[in-house]
């Protein structure tokens, strides 16, 4: 039941309040514009058979 995953992107959020965001103003000088980042999209890298290891030692 355990995945390894690798985030092989980032979503844009697409918030003209997000300084991280294509959609924000370049001269914008707002203090209340937050940093967030969109939901990531991940890929699996490895299947592990078994239980996790946090799981393992909570038996």
């Amino acid at each position: 039941h355990f995945l390894r995953l690798q985030v092989t992107a980032v979503v844009d959020c697409k918030s003209t309040h997000c300084e991280q965001s294509i959609w924000h103003p370049k001269g914008c000088s707002s203090r209340s514009c937050t940093k967030n980042y969109g939901p990531d999209i991940e890929q699996d890298v490895q299947i592990v058979e078994g239980l996790c290891w946090p799981c393992t030692y909570a038996q």
